[in-house]
């Protein structure tokens, strides 16, 4: 029978008659085995199908065992079951299995189903023939450039680009553009991957009225499109070319002259108009002469009366579209006019370095045989392009004595012009540019600290001075010395010229201090003043101290070494501590310690001086010889305990229970607990943390007299404790009935 196990048994019994029997058994278990494999049928899809990528479909099968099937593995072959991939693993054997067909198109496919019996005998069955898996749904495609209202111009290189998607996959996608709307299409390209992006050079072809369709193909060849949402623009957008050839630079012209200017412009959709212009000032300022002319590649002008050595012509092209481009004069040309007097300058000709501030002459000769009326004289400091007066109507002289402006540049003209009458003059200018440079530091004046002033450290006080100079200061520095300027210590640098500083005094103790300014323009000329005499830094602040231990309440055995604790703390430094104790609440003092380094600790060796009614005190001092100081917060107490332990020795017994203060305290290592008591008592000893958890807890037995445990400053797993505050909870269980005291106990590293 299918009753599956591994512990099977025979039992066989022989009856007499029907009470009367006798039996036996096997020996030990037998197994009976499953070793039938699960009937499985494939029922669809069977061989012949064909279903569509994305569809859902019913797989269905039919499996049975006489032990009954455990669970169904379902598997798909693409290449006529040259290789299987999973669809479904482990599922319970139900009828069907909704199975949304995956995109892996092919006219090979099969299905195949496994069925398993819970002993993992495993039935197989594969479809008849083969069935298909078709793709009959077309991609998804959107145009996202051109979309509509764009203008791209004629030759230019734009990217059309897209979306394209597909279940199966996108093959290619094919280019088109209308310049009709989408009445008629021409190719731009045809098979590109679908990358998402094609570089397209736009063609010669202008309208208002352009689409692009993008057509995207699966490997089905099932193909859908999209077309730019709306009309864009292909225009022309490149301006002609355009080249002055006469005059062109270098030509000297008289007024009054007749001269053809000519130039070359060319545009591929041709030149509507030409304008032209013209500059006496180097190109600064420009007068029309011409416009709207035919480009007819000359046209005659009659030179003017502006005599000038810095003359340009500007010719200015126009296409179809409005677009424009232009060209001048590739160098200055020259209108002279022959009446005027002939002038020559002398200095500054070129290559000259002056100094803003100096005087230099300015000097020229006059050559005509009429008298010369008056000269002008003029400035540039940008090569020509624009001028200002130094000297207008001077009358008799051949120079001009100037004191050099700060008008700081390495592109200066000095222009004379001569005047026979109010229209006719002659001129000349430097044959090359020269140099103003500002060779003058900025004027610095130290006005606070200057010398006698005490600041404390700590205090914030105003530093203030006078820093000028003619072309503007552009940047401060500020320093201070200690030592009376044998070193200097940073204090701002490269700051504005603002007339104060707020500063926090720093902790640099002296009375030999200065402070010194530099003040730099803006060609980094650098003036500089030092405090007249010397000022003081001083320390009027006394240090911070706190006494930590004793601070109150502990108890000290005399003769013991305990350590005193404190902190102390100043801006400049705490040189040195004095230690002091009183055992008559603060009315006197003994000292115990003087000029100690402040160190924190000082090791005490508590004296033989018992009391109840004592402090330490820790006196702090700074290098200023300032004090402040520290007194326990409340009173402690020093116990004979010598005298207490030999009493007990001869015989004296306390009268109660006392848990004396754990010695040496603050401890490193080892503390001993001491008890008083007067009668014999079981010890148990628990400490605890400052979190109230348990660390270690010790046991003992008290006798009459001094009882002591020791603990080794460890917790109950043999680990050294952290450095802090621990709880010694101490309890004594005797015949006068339950004693329990409580210490607090300090662990240091």
């Amino acid at each position: 029978t299918y009753t599956i196990s591994d512990l099977c048994m025979i039992k066989a019994e022989a009856y007499r008659d029907s009470v009367t029997f006798g039996l036996d058994e096997s020996d030990s278990t037998f197994s009976i085995v499953d070793n039938g494999l699960p009937s499985v049928t494939v029922i669809y899809p069977n061989g012949g199908e064909s279903m569509a990528v994305g569809d859902t479909v019913l797989l269905s099968w039919s499996a049975q065992d006489p032990g009954g099937v455990d669970s169904v593995s379902l598997y798909l072959s693409t290449d006529n079951g040259a290789g299987w991939t999973p669809i479904a693993l482990g599922i319970s054997n139900d009828p069907d299995l909704a199975w949304e067909v995956p995109p892996l198109v092919s006219d090979s496919c099969l299905l195949r189903t496994d069925a398993y019996d819970p002993y993992s005998n495993q039935g197989s069955d594969v479809s008849d023939s083969i069935f298909s898996i078709i793709d009959d749904s077309p991609p998804q495609v959107t145009v996202v450039s051109p979309n509509g209202g764009e203008v791209w111009g004629v030759g230019d290189t734009c990217v059309i680009s897209w979306t394209a998607s597909d279940d199966v996959g996108v093959t290619h996608v094919d280019i088109y553009y209308s310049t009709a709307g989408p009445m008629s299409w021409d190719t731009v390209s045809a098979g590109e991957a679908n990358d998402g992006e094609y570089d397209w050079v736009v063609p010669n072809t202008l309208s208002e009225f352009c689409l692009v369709e993008v057509e995207a193909f699966d490997a089905a060849m099932n193909m859908s499109y999209d077309i730019s949402d709306s009309e864009f623009t292909i225009t022309d957008l490149i301006p002609p070319d355009v080249s002055v050839v006469f005059p062109n630079g270098g030509e000297v012209f008289e007024v009054g002259d007749t001269v053809d200017i000519s130039w070359i412009a060319t545009d591929y959709f041709g030149i509507d108009h030409i304008d032209i212009q013209f500059s006496y000032t180097g190109g600064f300022t420009w007068e029309a002469l011409y416009i709207d002319l035919e480009n007819d590649s000359t046209e005659p002008w009659v030179i003017p009366n502006t005599p000038s050595m810095h003359c340009l012509i500007r010719v200015t092209a126009y296409d179809m579209y409005m677009n424009s481009n232009e060209d001048e004069s590739d160098t200055l040309f020259t209108i002279m006019n022959p009446l005027a007097p002939e002038i020559t300058l002398s200095s500054p000709n070129g290559g000259e370095v002056w100094a803003a501030g100096d005087t230099h002459d300015i000097t020229w000769s006059v050559s005509d045989a009429a008298p010369v009326e008056s000269v002008n004289v003029y400035l540039s400091t940008d090569a020509g392009l624009s001028w200002q007066d130094l000297a207008v109507g001077v009358k008799g002289d051949s120079f001009i004595s100037w004191e050099v402006t700060y008008a700081i540049s390495n592109l200066c003209i000095v222009k004379v012009e001569a005047y026979r009458d109010s229209v006719t003059f002659g001129l000349d200018e430097s044959d090359s540019v020269f140099s103003i440079v500002d060779m003058t530091p900025p004027d610095v004046t130290v006005l606070l600290p200057n010398g006698g002033e005490m600041v404390a450290v700590g205090d914030t006080v105003y530093l203030s001075w006078l820093a000028q100079d003619p072309g503007g200061v552009d940047s401060v520095s500020i320093y201070l010395s200690t030592v009376n300027g044998g070193g200097w210590i940073p204090i701002e640098v490269g700051i504005p010229n603002e007339p104060d500083l707020a500063w926090e005094v720093p902790p640099l103790v002296s009375d030999s201090c200065l402070l010194r300014i530099y003040a730099y323009d803006y060609y980094s000329n650098a003036g500089l003043d030092v405090s007249d005499s010397v000022f003081s830094i001083i320390d009027n602040k006394p240090p911070v101290v706190v006494v930590n231990y004793p601070n109150g309440g502990e108890t000290l055995l005399a003769g013991d070494t305990c350590i005193i604790s404190w902190g102390a703390f100043d801006d400049v430094g705490v040189t040195h501590v004095d230690i002091y104790y009183s055992i008559t609440g603060g009315f006197s003092w003994d000292t115990v310690s003087v000029g100690e380094g402040n160190d924190f600790q000082y090791e005490w060796v508590v004296p033989i001086t018992p009391s109840e009614m004592c402090l330490v005190k820790i006196e702090a001092f700074d290098a200023g010889t300032n004090m402040s100081f520290d007194v326990s917060d409340t009173l402690f107490t020093i116990y004979d305990q010598t005298g207490v332990v030999e009493g007990f020795r001869r015989g004296a017994i306390p009268k109660e229970f006392q848990l004396l203060q754990n010695e040496p305290n603050p401890f490193r290592t080892s503390t001993v607990i001491k008890l008083l008591s007067p009668t014999d008592g079981s010890i148990s000893l628990s400490i605890y943390d400052c979190a109230g958890r348990l660390v270690n807890r010790l046991a003992g037995e008290a006798e009459p007299g001094v009882a002591q445990l020791i603990w080794d400053g460890r917790d109950s797993s043999g680990y050294l404790v952290p450095a802090g505050v621990y709880i010694c909870h101490l309890r004594v269980k005797s015949s006068e009935g339950i004693f329990e005291g409580t210490k607090k106990m300090m662990v240091v590293k």
